[in-house]
């Protein structure tokens, strides 16, 4: 048996309770959700582990655990409970949806420290906010958890592109779906005609304090684990698999506003990231074109020198660091759940010329609709942000 930990080991009000996860429709118990939170580890739940232990959950059982995406994860490796779970079970840690825009970059830092500490990821209660449909490719999580609203009624046109947004996902990765909150046969029936292989709610069973159902061991597809961000030249990583094209820089001026045009008029919301290097250049049609596009998407920002310019309602501007690369591209992207489409452009010799005309000025440009090179350099983008 585990050593209790900290406040845990105490026992200060730290109790676990779990509700069992099945496979569907058979409805096996395949493991089981930890409902416990530990403040000292933002979210992290050792104790639940502890009590996974003192439960005799088989080993290899799914074992899920909330976690909070600011928390501090880089004592996961030395904790002996946690690094005792990786070797009993199939240990995941759900992501809260809440506010996961707020700060990108240590969402995306937490996600890499616990894939590399060999903890998969599940994003939890998609379907409740635009931003994580918009987020799934960026964050590639091994699970998804539908929002259970979706399963209370018919699907309205908002909850349609979720579900379309997760089974596309799904296509992509092969990730595995789990409903949530299911209560009835009809609900059952719903999360299978969403594509969910594993369920929750009283139908199967409520959070119990002590686990008398064996679990067997879950049978889920590994989904591909995507480099961490580099915050590298987006340019030198779009050219080594992308044409380089020369361009007079209208014709830069017009692709841009074509990609514009299509992430804020398609269907899906779509996050859009735009690097510019000065905030001098951004001028009043950029301002007006970017907070059109920010009322109906999860997140717009613009990359620049300065981040206190106004950028426009909704618009969050992100300051660059001198040395940054990224300070001498171009770059615009938009990312969607069905929808990608980056250009990313480095000004040629014409721009040593400070004479030179707009005329005369060139760019080398790259335009690219593949969906994994976007994701890539949206996730260096995202890294970026604070």
């Amino acid at each position: 048996m585990l050593e209790p930990l900290g406040i845990a080991a105490s026992g200060q009000g730290v109790v676990s309770a779990f509700q069992p996860v099945v496979r569907l429709p058979e409805e096996s118990v395949v493991g089981y959700e930890a409902l416990a939170r530990w403040p000292e580890l933002s979210g992290v739940t050792p104790q639940a582990v502890n009590g996974a232990v003192e439960q005799q959950i088989p080993d290899g059982a799914l074992l899920l655990v909330n976690c909070e995406p600011g928390g501090d994860h880089h004592g996961i490796a030395a904790d002996p409970a946690l690094t005792r779970a990786r070797e009993l079970y199939d240990l995941v840690f759900e992501l809260t949806e809440r506010n996961l825009l707020a700060h990108p970059g240590l969402l995306l830092r937490t996600v890499t420290e616990l894939r590399d500490n060999g903890v998969s990821v599940a994003l939890d209660d998609v379907g409740s906010h635009p931003a994580s449909a918009a987020l799934l490719d960026v964050l590639r999580p091994d699970l998804v958890k539908l929002d259970m609203g979706l399963l209370e009624r018919r699907p309205d046109r908002e909850q349609a592109r979720t579900i379309a947004a997760v089974l596309a996902y799904h296509e992509r990765t092969g990730a595995t779906i789990v409903a949530e909150g299911i209560e009835t046969d009809q609900q059952v029936e719903q999360a299978l005609s969403l594509g969910a292989t594993y369920g929750q709610g009283y139908r199967f069973g409520r959070a119990v304090l002590r686990v008398d159902t064996p679990a067997v061991p879950p049978m889920r597809p590994p989904v591909d684990v995507l480099p961490a961000p580099a915050m590298c030249s987006l340019f030198d990583l779009v050219s080594s698999g992308t044409t380089i094209r020369s361009a007079p820089l209208d014709t830069m001026v017009a692709l841009s506003q074509l990609i514009g045009e299509q992430a804020g008029h398609g269907p899906d919301p779509a996050i859009v990231l735009t690097a510019i290097q000065r905030d001098e250049f951004y001028n009043d049609g950029l301002r007006e074109r970017y907070r059109a596009i920010a009322e109906n998407s999860p997140l717009v920002a613009v990359f620049a020198d300065r981040a206190a310019a106004d950028f426009g309602a909704g618009v969050r501007g992100v300051a660059l660091r001198s040395d940054d690369p990224l300070s001498d591209e171009w770059v615009l992207l938009a990312l969607g759940p069905h929808f990608a489409a980056a250009l990313v452009t480095r000004l040629d010799g014409a721009r040593q010329n400070p004479w030179a005309r707009w005329d005369e000025l060139r760019t080398d440009l790259a335009i690219t609709y593949d969906r994994d090179l976007v994701v890539r350099l949206a996730r260096d983008l995202l890294a970026r942000i604070p």
